[in-house]
This record gives structure tokens, sequence and C-alpha cells, in this order.
């Protein structure tokens, strides 16, 4: 249920991960891509033995080839780069998860299942003798039970069995003491000057108030503000406080600064580089993106804020594709789609930012058809004509591009408009694309459109680059490279 702690949930998916079996048919031995709690991995299912009503299968997984399995707390962010490696986790880790699971075949029941995990820590290790971890899980069928009372359970999604590495809030009494007394080594030794201890206690304030919650920062700047906190450096102790905030990355953090934005704590200025740090959280949750959604209804919005905002909302993205069935992103597109209107510039001078903060978010089908109309006509200013076309950039590929295709065909629209919807095109290539393309060179008239389509096809069919392969395989087989 959503009402469920994490930790909760964590511990029902490594549960329900000793029950899967991925195998299609129980008699035959086979490699598989398989989805559980450590992670989406190569897995080996062999068939042991079979007695009578019994069949024993061995699982198998070679925790390098997992991906989606590490999770990194550092302030710095990054995309990821997947390549065709059989390491796909931090080599630092050696591990193997073995399963053992035995079938009862006339009734299809799981009556046994014995998993282990082994991880050594590589540095400094010689065989088994460094830093090892083993965990032994094993279920045992015991009976089989009906009810006649059906409890039916509501809730608001579905997850898969991957780990899910939210960190836990905490509101007790000892972290905020613990807060409170970094704020005093603080004002104790930052009266005078800056002191070289300041990153340290700066990195330990902000390590500790990652795990506070919103009740919890509350009372404490309510406690720090008081007259008799730090009579040396008030307002420095507060700065401190505020500009720890951003380094936070939770709702906590983004409850607080709605809260000091409306008792005018925070200046615009501030405002704009919370917001700036806030868009390159590692890991933002769909409640961050709800409790900042309401900075947009200001009428003197600035362009900073909308593109933070949208920021946020593709790094959220980015980790949960299909974000864009749950209702906070949905509530932010149709928000940026309100700016975006019909597309008049004249009359809503936030049309461009709105279409580039689009084009962040991605993985918003319902504004094809605004986006298309923005693109086709050809009455708009080129500047929005070519947002709204980048706009288009990471939407998925199943949405319609009629509209980018007609701009690239029509030879009477400006050469830069066509050369962006060729490139909108290009980011979902398929055969037919390709055939298209190539028909419309062989007829093309100009110079600098046809110049530029064949010398990035060109690029293209010999990038090594691991994103771009598909489009190579495109323009590498026999049908595309007789046309090119």
């Amino acid at each position: 249920m959503s009402e469920e702690p994490t930790w909760v949930l964590n511990i029902k998916r490594g549960i329900l991960s000793a029950f899967q079996n991925s195998m299609e048919d129980l008699d035959r031995d086979v490699n598989v891509t398989e989805t559980d709690v450590v992670g989406k991995c190569s897995t080996e299912y062999k068939v042991e033995d079979t007695y009578r009503r019994t069949r024993t299968i061995h699982k198998s997984k070679d925790l390098l080839t997992c991906t989606h399995r590490e999770y990194y707390r550092i302030a710095m962010h990054s995309v990821k780069y997947n390549v065709h490696s059989k390491v796909q986790s931090l080599p630092l880790m050696k591990g193997y998860h073995n399963c053992v699971q035995t079938l009862d075949t006339s009734s299809n029941i799981l009556t046994n299942s014995e998993c282990s995990e082994e991880n050594i820590f590589r540095p400094f290790s010689n065989g088994k003798s460094g830093a090892m971890t083993e965990q032994m899980q094993k279920l045992t069928f015991r009976q089989k039970s009906s009810s006649n009372h059906r409890q039916t359970e509501r809730f608001s999604h579905r997850s898969d069995l991957l780990f899910d590495h939210k960190e836990k809030m905490h509101s007790d009494q000892f972290s905020t003491q613990e807060i409170l007394s970094v704020f005093e080594d603080l004002c104790d030794k930052m009266s005078e000057d800056i002191r070289p201890e300041l990153p340290k206690l700066l990195n330990n304030l902000i390590d500790l108030m990652k795990s506070a919650d919103y009740a919890t920062l509350r009372r404490i700047y309510s406690d720090i503000s008081r007259q008799g906190f730090c009579r040396k450096n008030s307002d420095r102790t507060k700065r401190y406080f505020r500009d720890s905030l951003p380094m936070l990355g939770n709702v906590a953090s983004v409850k607080m600064f709605q809260y000091l934005t409306s008792i005018n704590q925070f200046e615009d200025e501030d405002m704009v580089i919370f917001l700036a740090v806030l868009s390159v959280t590692q890991n933002p949750s769909k409640e961050m993106i709800q409790a900042v959604t309401p900075l947009l209804d200001n009428k003197n919005i600035s362009h900073n804020v909308m593109l933070s905002v949208s920021s946020m909302a593709a790094s959220y993205c980015n980790k949960n594709p299909k974000c864009d069935e749950d209702f906070e992103i949905d509530a932010l597109i149709q928000k940026y789609m309100s700016f975006v209107g019909n597309c008049d510039k004249a009359a809503n001078p936030h049309v461009i930012q709105a279409l580039r903060s689009l084009g962040n978010i991605g993985y918003s089908s319902k504004a094809e058809r605004t986006l298309s109309q923005c693109v086709t006509t050809t009455s708009f200013p080129m500047e929005v004509r070519v947002s709204a076309i980048d706009a288009f950039r990471r939407i998925p590929c199943d949405a319609r591009r009629s509209a980018l295709m007609e701009v690239f065909v029509n030879t009477e629209e400006d050469s830069e408009l066509r050369i962006n919807a060729y490139l909108g095109l290009m980011k979902c290539p398929s055969r037919m694309l390709l055939i298209q393309i190539h028909e419309m060179l062989e007829r093309e008239n100009s110079n600098q459109v046809g110049s530029f389509i064949w010398s990035h096809l060109k690029n293209l069919k010999q990038t090594s680059d691991p994103h771009l392969q598909h489009i190579r395989s495109f323009l590498e087989s026999e049908e595309i490279a007789k046309q090119f």
C-alpha cells in the first residue's frame, strides 16, 4: 500500500524476489534478464534435479552484471552512460546471488526457496580473506489456507521489485540537539572571522539536516532565531541554515523553503540560487515537485525558476519512465501548457521558457497537439517555432511527429527551421524515416539543408557513441546503404 514505509516495502520486495521464477519452460535451462530487489541482472536458470513430483531449480546471478543497483549520495548531478559490457555495477564489489528453488510439480507450488548472497570488497582482498558479507534467506511452504473474508486494499500505483533507496527521515529530539550543537559551534568559531574548520562543520551540518523532517527543521530555525541564541552573530547563523537547505534535496527542505519565503526570509536572488541547486538534485521525489509547482503561479515568475522546476521534474522522470502517470507531473505539465496557450508570444512573454521547460521534462505526450500547432503555424516568430520543435526531443517516440515532417519537407520554410525539424525527427529514427529523408534529399534545392543532412548522416554512420548505435545499424543495413 502507498501508506507503507519504504523500508517495509523493501522487505516485501526481498521476500517476493525469493519467490520469483522467470522461466517460461520449467524443463529447460535458460538465461534471462531478471528484475528483482538486487537489480536488473543477467540470470542463469538450471534444472538441477527432477524426482517424482519434485523439481529443483538453481538460479544464479553475477552481481557485476546488474544495473539499477547502486545509489550515490553526492551533490554532483550525473547522467547514466550505458554501454554493452559484462560489468554494469561498481567493480569495487564482487558479488554472487544464488537461489535453490524446489517446486511440487503436481500442485505447481513453490515448496522451498533458499537464497544466499556473497559480497567481497575487492581492494586489499585475497580470495575470500578480505572484507566480506554473506546473507542467507530461506522460505518454506507450510500450509495452504483460504479466507472467507476478503479485504480490498486501495493503492495509487504499482512499483517494481527494485530496491528503493529513499532516505529515511527522523524527527527525534536526539537529531535536533545534534543539529543545534553544530550551530552553536558555528556561532562560537565563526563569530569574528571565517576559520579553516568551517567546511567540515557545514558538511556535518548538512549531513545531519538531511535526516530531519519538516517539523524538526521548523523547530530548529525557531530555536536559532531566538534572541538569546548566538548573540555574537545571529544573522550569519540563520544564513548558514538557509544556505544548507538546497543541499538537502528532500521534501522537508522544499517545505521549509516555502515557509521562509512566505515570511520574507528569502530574497529573490536567494530563491533563484535555491532552485538552481535543487534542480540538480540526484533523486527528487514527486512530493518535492508538487511542493515547488505553486511557485509557477507567481505572475512575475523568473525564467530561471521555470527552467529549474522543469529540470527537477526531468531528473525524476529519468528515474521513473512512467512519470506521466503521476498526478504531480501531469499537474506540472498542465501548468506549463497554460503558459504556452496558443503560442502567442505577444500575449504571454513566458511562451519560450514554457516550451523549453516542456522540452526539459519530456514524457509529455499530452502536449503533442499544442506543440504541433506551435510548430506549423507560419505566423508565429521563428524562436517560438524552434523552441516548440526542440520540445519534442524527450517526448516518447510513440507520440506523433507529423508536424515536424510537415515543416521538414516544405521547401518554402526557413532553412534553420527545417534543419531543426530534421534533428527532431532523428530523435526517433526508423528505416521508413531514413527512406523519406533520402527521397527528400534527391529533390532538395537548399544547399544549406542538403549539406547539413548529408554531413550529419555521414558522421552518424561512423559514430562510436553507444547511444547512437541503433541509428548506425539502420544506416549500415543493406536496404538503406544502397540509397545513401
